[in-house]
Formats: structure tokens, C-alpha cells, sequence
């Protein structure tokens, strides 16, 4: 009979329902029985520097106080408490043996996915789609260009020094590609600035910025059954650019994957169709703010006072926005997807609100706080929908 690899493992990762797995176990990966062996997705034991193991601990100290708590939980540990408590628990808990540096690390991968980010969505290309969702000819093919070893494979990385694939999870439904960095930024603080100071009849002076470290995840999933794809960036600093980070990854992997062959969808379609909604008293989103293009290149915008409301409560600004609508441009919404309390949409999965900005103008979607990836999920599909 067969071994439960589960038992033999722990860290593996199943995507195949029902299904038991047996084989030789080598390099961290294990082989699926079958006529066919295909690699199921596992995760390398691995060590860590000394900055790495702080830095590890520092960004999951950062973590919203719920996903602390149930990571406290699940490894049947203390899990009471306001923050510092939870936080005083993980470092007892890593120093005792309780937990590990690699379950901190496996904790960011899980829940980093579904940070605050901005989204690209694609179509893909037609010609392509046979293939990839053939498993024998995806293993061989990655063989071939020696990236096999990131095939549904974690391999933990924590801070590479430039963008580093990170794993390939992969079956005939979906690839997703996901690769890791290191971004030192430089944030100004002005409460730490020196007095100015005379030099050589000069007033000389001193500004204070702030080195902040963090770890990017730039990640590609192309769905084999719709043909439909999209590019989640963890958020940039003010001022960064998130198509310099697409055209990273598409240069990271053009040996090997398509990634110049997907279409950009444009989002302008859906900006107006959710405006459209909720001028008529209803919709799937309150408008915070919404801006359009005219003809003529000049822009015009609309905001409420405060993320309560609606601009369609204050009669100025509803007059001038729907004035523009019939025949702008949806440029960018600022948003609120809501619950949907009518039944209209019973798919909806959200039990609160989303707060979204469309940037219809770069053809991206900012989501401006941690969300579940169930409801992220949600409302890329229902924008996608909308753009169509």
C-alpha cells in the first residue's frame, strides 16, 4: 500500500482532489503514480542569514492582527491577547522551537498574494493554449530550459537582491508564476530633519529619510480555461512605476513563457458601467470618485467629502458629472464594491466592503488594503466582466 505523503512531509502542498501520491521522494519533490508521473508542489528546507531571519520576523510582526492570530492557532499556540501579545507569542515561539523560520516564511507566501497591490488583466494568446495545457509537454519544455526546478516548487526566498522566480505552480487549468524582491526605499520624514545650518555664508540644510525594506512579489496567473490572465504587483512606493515591474518579469521569463503575448484589457468600459449604475441610485460600488476624458484631452472629475458618501449625494458635483458621462471617457473610479444585500448578484462573496481604484488611464486596479483572495478574486472578475 502506498505511503500518505502527507505523513512523510509536511510542508507539501496538494492540488490534485482525491488523489493519493506515492513514489520515490527526491530534491523536495514527489512524483505522482501513474503511467504519466507529473510533480506535485513541495517546498525546499532551507536556512537563513542572520538579516534574513530579522528581517523575516519584522514582516510578519507586520501582519494585520487576524492572520497572526490564526497562524498562532493553527500551530496550536497562544493566540489571545492585543497585538504585542500575539507578536511577544510568535518570537517565544520561534525561540522555543515552537514554530520555524521556514512556517514564518511559508505564513508571508500564503498571505502576500493578497496584500495591498495593483493588477494588470489580460487575455491570452489563442495559438498558445494547447500546449500549456498539456502537463507532459510543460515538464519537458521546462526541462529543456532548466526552470524545471521551480516547477510547482516553493522555494522560499526571502530578499534577493534583484526579481527571482520564487515557484511555478502549474496543472492543465492554471500556471502562476511568482517571483521575489528586495525593495529598499527611501521615505521622507520631515519630524526628523535637522535646524539649518550656516557653511561658508550658506544656510545648509537637512533632510531626514527614512530606509525602509520590504519584500516585493510580482505574480503572473494565466488561467488555461478561460484564457484569461493577470499581473498582481505588491505595492510600490509614491512615485514607482508598476509597468517597469511588467516589463521585469516579462523580461525574466521570455525564454520560457509567453508573457509578451498576452493583450492588455482596457478598463475604461467598466469605469463607466459601474458609474452608469450608481447614477441611477444603484450598482454594484459606491463612487468616492470618478474622472472622464473628453475629446478634446481635457479631464473632468468628481469626489465626495468622505469615503461615506456618494458624489452622486452632492448635487453640484452629480450635475457636472453627468453632464460628461454620455460622451467621456471612463479615465479612473475610486471605489467601494459592496456586499450585495439585494440578492441581484448571489455570487458575491464579500461580507464587507472592497475599496478599489480603477486606473482605467494605466489599465490597472489598485486595491488599497489586504483583502481575502476570495473577494479580490470576486471583483477582478466582475471588472473584467464589465470591461468586455
Amino acid at each position: 500500500m502506498a505511503r500518505d505523503p502527507r505523513r512523510v512531509n509536511p510542508h507539501l502542498f496538494f492540488d490534485i482532489d482525491d488523489e493519493w501520491l506515492f513514489g520515490d521522494e527526491f530534491g523536495g519533490k514527489i512524483m505522482v503514480g501513474g503511467v504519466n508521473p507529473v510533480i506535485v508542489r513541495s517546498a525546499m528546507h532551507r536556512t537563513y542569514t542572520e538579516e534574513e531571519r530579522e528581517r523575516i520576523v519584522d514582516f510578519v510582526s507586520q501582519l494585520r492582527n487576524a492572520q497572526l492570530r490564526e497562524f498562532l492557532e493553527v500551530h496550536d499556540l497562544e493566540h489571545t491577547g492585543i497585538r504585542e501579545d500575539l507578536q511577544k507569542q510568535m518570537r517565544s515561539s520561534l525561540k522555543r522551537g515552537k514554530i520555524s523560520y521556514n512556517d514564518l516564511v511559508d505564513l508571508l507566501d500564503r498571505v502576500g498574494p493578497w496584500d495591498k497591490q495593483h493588477v494588470f488583466l489580460y487575455t491570452g494568446p489563442t495559438d498558445e493554449l494547447a500546449l500549456w495545457r498539456d502537463e507532459q509537454w510543460v515538464l519537458k519544455h521546462m526541462q529543456e530550459r532548466n526552470v524545471d526546478r521551480y516547477l510547482n516548487q516553493q522555494t522560499r526566498l526571502i530578499l534577493p537582491s534583484t526579481l527571482t522566480p520564487s515557484s511555478v505552480e502549474y496543472n492543465s487549468k492554471k500556471i502562476r508564476i511568482t517571483a521575489v524582491e528586495r525593495r529598499d526605499d527611501y521615505i521622507y520624514d520631515r519630524d526628523l530633519n535637522l535646524e539649518p545650518q550656516q557653511r561658508d555664508g550658506a544656510e545648509v540644510h537637512y533632510r531626514a529619510y527614512v530606509h525602509v525594506v520590504s519584500r516585493g512579489l510580482v505574480m503572473f496567473e494565466w488561467d488555461l480555461v478561460s484564457n484569461n490572465a493577470m499581473l498582481q504587483i505588491t505595492q510600490l512606493e509614491s512615485g514607482s512605476k508598476y509597468e517597469e515591474r511588467e516589463k521585469c518579469l516579462k523580461a525574466l521569463v521570455q525564454d520560457w513563457f509567453p508573457m509578451g503575448q498576452f493583450k492588455k484589457l482596457s478598463l475604461r468600459r467598466a469605469v463607466k458601467r459601474l458609474d452608469d449604475a450608481a447614477a441611477r441610485g444603484g450598482g454594484e460600488a459606491r463612487i468616492q470618485g470618478i474622472s472622464y476624458k473628453m475629446g478634446n484631452g481635457a479631464c473632468v472629475s468628481g469626489k465626495c467629502a468622505t469615503r461615506k458618501d456618494s458624489v452622486y449625494s452632492e448635487p453640484t458635483v452629480s450635475a457636472a458629472i453627468n453632464a460628461v458621462r454620455h460622451n467621456g471617457l471612463g479615465d479612473s473610479g475610486n471605489l467601494y464594491w459592496l456586499p450585495d444585500y439585494s440578492g441581484v448578484h448571489n455570487d458575491n462573496p464579500l461580507a464587507k466592503e472592497i475599496h478599489v481604484e480603477i486606473i482605467a488611464n494605466k489599465n490597472r486596479i489598485n486595491f488599497r488594503r489586504a483583502n481575502s483572495e476570495g473577494g479580490m478574486r470576486y471583483v477582478l472578475r466582475r471588472v473584467r466582466e464589465l470591461s468586455v
